[in-house]
C-alpha cells in the first residue's frame, strides 16, 4: 500500500484516459459483482437497468437537493419516489417522509423524531428505545449520536423478537418499540402485529425496520408468498423505513423514512433562523443532499413499474429457495431458522464456515460472515438465478476441503480473525479491535 507522506496533489493534472484508466486498473481487485458473485453490498439485475441509474444520476449530478426552490425537479422526484413507496407500503394519504442517504439515516431521523416528540408532548427527559436483538446496528448509532438509551431484549429461538419480553421491558422513558422486517442477520420477520399493539396500548411509537425487505416483501405478499402484515396497515405502526438502493434497485446511497402523518414527521426536521448567512432548515441529517441519487432512484421506479418489481420478486425468491434446497443437500450445513424472503444464513458444526468463505472468496464468491452463532450471509440478488449451479458446486468443494484440512490456511487469514473475534468474552476489547481495524482502514 502506498504510504500517506508519498501522496500528493499532481503538479500537473492527469488526463482523462489516465484517470479512467487508474480506476479501472484498481477495480480489478474489488468484488465481481456484476457476474453475481457478491451476496450482498450490491443490488444488480442487468446492464440495461445500470446504464438507466447512471444516465439518470449524470443529468442531475451536480445538483442539490438541500434547495428545493432552486431544483423543483428534484422535488417532484422526491415526492413521487415517497408517495409510490407509501402506496406499495399500505400507507395512506396522510403518510409523508423524506428521502435520505441511506437506512442508517433512515434510523437516525426516526429516533431523533420519537425523540423530540417525546420532550415535547411527554416531558421525557430519559428516552429509551425498546428493540429485539436482532435490530440493525444503526439503532445503537442513533442512540450513541443520539443521547438516547437503547434496550436490547433476547429474541426467540426462531430468530424473532419476544413479544412479552419486549412488553416488559417498557418503562415511562420508553418512547420508541422497534420491529424488522425483515431482520438482517437471518432474513425473518419479527411479530409486528403483535408488537404494534404493544406499542399503541402503551401510547408510544412503533417503528418498523423495513430498509432490507421494504422494496421485496410487498411483491412477495402478491405473488402468494406467506408474508405476514408488517406496513402501514397494521394498526400501530407509526413510521417506516425502507431503502430504495437495496431491493428497490435505486442508485446508492437512497434510502426512505416514513411516518404515518405530519404531527409526527415535523419533528424531524431542523431550523436556525438566526444564523447570518441565512435562514438554514433541512429535512434529514445532511445539509447537502446529491440530485442524482434522486432522480435516478425515481427514474428507476418509474422504469420497473409493478409489473418488474412483480417480475424479479419472483425470480429471487426462486433463486434463494433453489439455493437454500442445494445448501440443505450438504450434509455438512444447514439454514438458520424459517427465512421469509431472499435473505438466509448457513452454518456448520462440523467445519469452520469462516474458511470456508475465505476459499470461496479466492475464487471470487463474497459471503458475509457473522456471529453468535457463527454462519455465513446471503443477500440474493435476481441475476445469481445464472450462477445457482456454479456457486453450490464451488461450496461444496470448499467444505470438503476444510472438513478434510480444518487448519487449512488462506492468504488473507480472515477465518483466523473472525474465528478469535466470535470466540473471545470481553467485547470491549472486540469493540476497541474494531475501531483500530477502522483507524488502519482508513490511514493510508
Amino acid at each position: 500500500m502506498t504510504k500517506r507522506k508519498e501522496i500528493r496533489l499532481p503538479k500537473n493534472g492527469l488526463s482523462k484516459d489516465e484517470i479512467l484508466n487508474k480506476l479501472k486498473e484498481s477495480s480489478k481487485s474489488d468484488v465481481e459483482w456484476e457476474h453475481g458473485k457478491a451476496f450482498g453490498y450490491v443490488y444488480h439485475i442487468d446492464d440495461e437497468h445500470t446504464n438507466l441509474l447512471m444516465e439518470a444520476n449524470d443529468l442531475f449530478a451536480s445538483t442539490n437537493a438541500m434547495n428545493p426552490m432552486a431544483f423543483p425537479t428534484l422535488k417532484q422526484c422526491e415526492g413521487e419516489v415517497i408517495s409510490m413507496t407509501a402506496d406499495m407500503l399500505g400507507g395512506d394519504d396522510d403518510v409523508v417522509g423524506s428521502m435520505t442517504s441511506g437506512g442508517t439515516e433512515s434510523i437516525l431521523m426516526a429516533v431523533k423524531t420519537y425523540r423530540d416528540r417525546a420532550r415535547k408532548k411527554k416531558k421525557v427527559k430519559d428516552p429509551e428505545v425498546v428493540l429485539p436483538l436482532s435490530a440493525h446496528p444503526a439503532f445503537d448509532k442513533a442512540g450513541h449520536f443520539l443521547d438516547v438509551r437503547i434496550k436490547h431484549v433476547p429474541i426467540c429461538e426462531d430468530y424473532r423478537a419476544d413479544v412479552e419480553k419486549m412488553e416488559e421491558a417498557i418503562t415511562d422513558n420508553t418512547i420508541l418499540m422497534v420491529g424488522s422486517a425483515c431482520d438482517y442477520p437471518k432474513g425473518v420477520i419479527d411479530p409486528i402485529k403483535e408488537l404494534a399493539a404493544i406499542a399503541e396500548d402503551h401510547g408510544i411509537g412503533f417503528h418498523v425496520d423495513s430498509c432490507l425487505g421494504g422494496f421485496m416483501l410487498p411483491w412477495l405478499k402478491k405473488l402468494d408468498y406467506p408474508i405476514p402484515d408488517f406496513n402501514f396497515k397494521v394498526p400501530g405502526v407509526t413510521s417506516m423505513s425502507a431503502d430504495s438502493h437495496k431491493y428497490g434497485f435505486g442508485y446508492k446511497g437512497s434510502s426512505l423514512v416514513l411516518f404515518k402523518d405530519k404531527d409526527y414527521q415535523k419533528y424531524q426536521f431542523f431550523a436556525q433562523t438566526s444564523w447570518p448567512g441565512g435562514i438554514y432548515a433541512t429535512p434529514t441529517m445532511t445539509g447537502t443532499r446529491p440530485g442524482g441519487a434522486i432522480a435516478a432512484t425515481w427514474a428507476m421506479m418509474k422504469f420497473m413499474g409493478e409489473e418488474g418489481y412483480l417480475k424479479f420478486a419472483k425470480q429471487t425468491m426462486e433463486t434463494t429457495n433453489k439455493l437454500m434446497d442445494g445448501i440443505k443437500k450438504i450434509p455438512e450445513l444447514h439454514i438458520f431458522g424459517d427465512p421469509d424472503m431472499t435473505v438466509f444464513t448457513f452454518g456448520s458444526e462440523d467445519v469452520n464456515v469462516y474458511r470456508v468463505a475465505d476459499l470461496m472468496q479466492t475464487n471470487g464468491w463474497v459471503l458475509d460472515r457473522l456471529q453468535k452463532p457463527r454462519c455465513l450471509h446471503c443477500i440474493v440478488n435476481p441475476d445469481q438465478a445464472a450462477v445457482v449451479n456454479d456457486f453450490l458446486e464451488e461450496l461444496q468443494n470448499a467444505v470438503d476441503k476444510v472438513k478434510d484440512k480444518p487448519r487449512i490456511k488462506v492468504d488473507d487469514g480472515t477465518a483466523a480473525m473472525y474465528g478469535l473475534m466470535a470466540k473471545f468474552p470481553s467485547r470491549k476489547f472486540i469493540k476497541k479491535q474494531a475501531i483500530n481495524y477502522l483507524i488502519k482502514q482508513y490511514k493510508l
